[in-house]
C-alpha cells in the first residue's frame, strides 16, 4: 500500500471517532497548543555521552487546525522524505491532551498530558538496562518564533525526571 494512503487511512480511523469527543478547545487548552500552528524548520541533534553533536536531522513541520478548532494536524516532512502525520486533540470530558503520531511504516506513537503547559507523556516502556521508565517531551524556551523540545525520563514512576542528553530539538518558524 502507498505509504501516504496508509497514513491517511490510519489517521481517518483515529479522527472520525473524535468528532463526538472533541469540541472547540476551551481557552486554557487552546493557549497550550496555539503556538504550534504554522510552518516550522525543525533541527534535531543527536548527542554523544559528552554532549557533542554527532548527527543533525532537519524537517519541515506544518501544523493547522482540522475539524474546526478541535484537532491540530501536523505534517512532518524530513529531508529523507519519510512523511509522518501527528494529530493533537483535547478530550474535554477527560481533560487530557492526546498526541498521536503515525509514520509511513505504520509506526504508532501515543502521548498524553493534562493542561500542564508544554508537557506530553508516553507510557512506560523498557529501556536499555531492562528496567521500565516513563518518558515525557517538554517544550522549553517557548517564544513566538522558536522553542526547544527535550526528552526526559523517570525511573521512579514520575517522582523525579532526568533530561535525556541523546536528542535535543530546536524548532524555528520557517523564514524566521
Amino acid at each position: 500500500m502507498n505509504p501516504t494512503i496508509y497514513v491517511s487511512v490510519v489517521l481517518a480511523l483515529v479522527l472520525l471517532p473524535l468528532q463526538g469527543r472533541t469540541a472547540v478547545l476551551p481557552e486554557e487548552a487552546r493557549s497550550r497548543i496555539d503556538y504550534l500552528v504554522g510552518t516550522w524548520d525543525v533541527y534535531e541533534d543527536t548527542l554523544d555521552d559528552e554532549g557533542n553533536v554527532v548527527e543533525t536531522t532537519h524537517s519541515i513541520n506544518t501544523t493547522e487546525y482540522f475539524l474546526g478548532d478541535s484537532v491540530l494536524v501536523t505534517t512532518i516532512i524530513p529531508d529523507d522524505g519519510a512523511i509522518r502525520k501527528t494529530i493533537r486533540f483535547y478530550d474535554k470530558a477527560a481533560e487530557i491532551f492526546y498526541e498521536i503520531s503515525v509514520g509511513e511504516e505504520g509506526d504508532l506513537f501515543i502521548l498524553s498530558g493534562d493542561l500542564e503547559k508544554y508537557v506530553m507523556h508516553f507510557k512506560s516502556r523498557q529501556v536499555r538496562d531492562g528496567r521500565h521508565a516513563l518518558g515525557r517531551f517538554v517544550h522549553i524556551n517557548v517564544e513566538p518564533h522558536s522553542f526547544e523540545a527535550v526528552l526526559e525520563v523517570s525511573r521512579d514512576d514520575g517522582a523525579s525526571w532526568e533530561r535525556v542528553k541523546r536528542k535535543e530539538r530546536l524548532v524555528r518558524r520557517t523564514g524566521e
